[in-house]
């Protein structure tokens, strides 16, 4: 099942990476575990935040992936978030 990730802005300001690191990690702010179990991959996670969300709002065919003609919104990251131990990404 297609499922997203995303944070309910004003309350949590919209900051992708954190977003990501929180779903890969499930960390609380005491640094508790929430939910081990409920952990996922960094490509599972950025797929829910990319081409699922796109998806969720039916705007597969203009959003979502990086084809073209579909709109985009790059970033230039620091380090691969692939490459590195997801308590590192950030």
């Amino acid at each position: 099942m297609p499922f997203t990730v995303h944070n309910d802005a004003p309350i949590v300001p919209p900051d992708m990476i954190r977003l990501l690191w929180s779903t890969t990690n499930r960390l609380t702010r005491s640094g508790k575990v929430l939910g081990p179990d409920q952990r996922i991959s960094t490509y599972e996670a950025l797929k829910a935040m990319t081409i699922n969300a796109a998806y969720q709002h039916f705007e597969e065919d203009i959003k979502g992936t990086i084809e073209v003609g579909k709109l985009a919104d790059l970033v230039v990251l620091s380090e691969n978030p692939y490459l590195c131990k997801t308590s590192e990404i950030c």
